[in-house]
């Protein structure tokens, strides 16, 4: 692992001991390449990878994992005195910091948070393309986080101007499912997936059983466990991995 991932990762930490708030996207993405791209790309080097290609992918990963961080836990970051959306979003869509605060979520609240979730949306795709440029053990474990943050990322869209009200987190057997499926299928495939279609059409797919792809929502947590090896208790590690 490269020394300089490391110090990024202890600069990224120090600054949320004396960034409350950002101005712009700009500052936000460098606090976002060092507490979690510069942690993607760690791992990268761990799990073997082909080509230098990978490196930016994986920064673009890892944006996407912080950013649905960012955008899950907005209430209790609220709490802690931080607002990780960049102020020049509120301008944008016509609210500002001060209403969040004062939970006055109007109307404007609805297009604050469609810019986040586009804004995200096109960092995990462009992440998508690491599974290919990823050894076949990296490959595994990528897929496993991709399933869980994407399933998170899903329940933050579908939320919209909930999220600043509330934490949103799906059940664990919807990210069991959500990994298990990308597990089988890879990235792009689990995202087709995830929008509806049957098991049969599934195996037609990616070439996964019916029974496998059935994974994505009716199997317990410990059948999910057997069958991809995700335990509900890693789900949890994965899902809660985010800021101090």
């Amino acid at each position: 692992i490269p020394a300089d991932y490391v110090h990024e990762i202890l600069a990224g930490v120090r600054m949320d001991l004396v960034h409350r708030t950002y101005d712009t996207f700009t500052e936000l993405r460098e606090y976002c390449r060092r507490v979690a791209g510069a942690v993607g790309l760690a791992a990268i080097h761990i799990w073997g990878f082909r080509g230098s290609e990978a490196l930016a992918v994986g920064d673009d990963c890892g944006l996407a994992f912080q950013l649905t961080n960012i955008l899950r836990d907005v209430p209790e970051d609220l709490a802690r005195g931080r607002v990780y959306i960049p102020a020049e979003d509120f301008l944008d869509a016509g609210c500002t910091v001060h209403d969040l605060r004062g939970g006055r979520i109007g109307p404007a609240f609805t297009r604050l948070a469609a810019r986040q979730v586009a804004r995200a949306a096109d960092c995990y795709a462009r992440a998508a393309a690491l599974d290919r440029l990823l050894s076949t053990d990296g490959r595994l474990a990528f897929r496993a986080m991709f399933g869980v943050y994407r399933s998170l990322f899903e329940a933050v869209r579908r939320a919209g101007p909930e999220i600043f009200l509330r934490r949103v987190r799906p059940p664990r057997i919807v990210m069991l499912g959500a990994a298990a499926t990308t597990l089988f299928c890879g990235p792009g495939r689990a995202a087709e997936l995830a929008c509806g279609v049957s098991p049969a059409a599934a195996e037609l797919a990616c070439g996964v059983s019916p029974a496998a792809a059935g994974l994505a929502c009716s199997v317990s947590p410990a059948a999910a466990e057997l069958a991809c090896g995700v335990s509900p208790a890693a789900a949890d590690a994965t899902e809660s991995r985010g800021r101090s």
